[in-house]
């Protein structure tokens, strides 16, 4: 699955005032089979939910399963921020489910995918902590919320999977004196728990 986001050059007597520029724009899904030869495009703007405000993705789209999770996160002035993360079936072409949440004092900082979950995690802006949303094919499993106060959790590193429905979440130190990676967990997106990753 090849992410493609691309805009062509305007034809010399466009207008910016009144021609419609989606033509010349596109954000697509491109699907290939493991041998390279193109099957499907999708374009992702009709992925989205179907939502009043301005739509933004705010990371890449990632594969979880036999699913493609699609962050989005939905603006208006009367209801604020929406976060939505679309699964999506590039076989069949149709949305299966969707988990949204309401962003008031709180971000999405990273996700990461693995055995068919999805697991976002959301940092607050005043507080050292962050929570952890781990959902199925659409719908909230569990919550995990980190409010260790060692751990400096409004700085955040890629999340990594480790196949077999667990993540690798590195944290830093609240102490550390310069930028870097203290330490590992390791989170089974299963049982939602989670224990320090010790090795190298």
């Amino acid at each position: 699955i090849v992410h493609v986001n691309y805009s062509k050059p305007y034809p010399n007597d466009f207008d910016y005032e009144r021609d419609d520029p989606s033509p010349y724009q596109g954000d697509t899904f491109e699907i290939y089979d493991l041998e390279g030869r193109h099957q499907k495009t999708y374009n992702l703007r009709n992925i989205g939910i179907k939502s009043e405000g301005l739509g933004n993705m705010q990371c890449e789209p990632r594969v979880s399963g036999d699913y493609v999770v699609i962050p989005w996160d939905y603006f208006d002035g009367k209801n604020g921020t929406r976060f939505t993360a679309v699964f999506f079936d590039p076989e069949a072409g149709k949305v299966i489910n969707s988990y949204e949440k309401q962003l008031s004092s709180a971000y999405l900082t990273n996700y990461a995918c693995s055995g068919g979950y999805g697991v976002f995690a959301f940092g607050k802006y005043d507080i050292n902590c962050m929570d952890m949303d781990i959902v199925y094919e659409g719908k909230l499993s569990k919550t995990i919320s980190f409010t260790n106060a060692d751990i400096n959790w409004q700085t955040t590193f890629p999340m990594l999977d480790m196949g077999d429905a667990k993540i690798l979440l590195p944290y830093m130190k609240s102490a550390s004196t310069s930028w870097g990676i203290d330490g590992y967990f390791i989170i089974d997106l299963r049982t939602a728990t989670y224990e320090k990753f010790e090795e190298d």
